[in-house]
């Protein structure tokens, strides 16, 4: 359901819908090479360039420490941080879409 119901012994009554929308950022990264990897991340709160920032800094940990052999991952371990820094394309709320009945 789109609501929660809340039970109590004395009443019952209806909470307010959680909200499911988000600001999303997308950003691009880099290589010296030319390579470039596109993606897409939650911002938190209005804080966009630094949500990218984190979500960066994610992708070298999986690299170096956790040892990923995705492309992106193995891009990074030949270039190191070296990749130019994140760079905001775009912000936007996502909204789900309406359901028509």
């Amino acid at each position: 359901m789109w609501y929660n119901i809340i039970e109590d012994k004395e009443r019952t009554s209806m909470a307010r819908k959680r909200r499911n929308d988000r600001n999303h950022v997308i950003y691009k990264l880099t290589a010296p090479t030319g390579e470039e990897y596109v993606g897409v991340t939650f911002a938190r709160g209005r804080a966009f360039k630094r949500s990218a920032r984190i979500r960066f800094d994610a992708h070298c940990r999986n690299a170096f420490d956790y040892g990923h052999k995705t492309l992106l991952a193995t891009a990074l371990l030949e270039h190191g941080r070296e990749m130019t820094p994140v760079l905001s394309l775009r912000f936007w709320r996502m909204n789900p879409p309406k359901v028509r009945h």
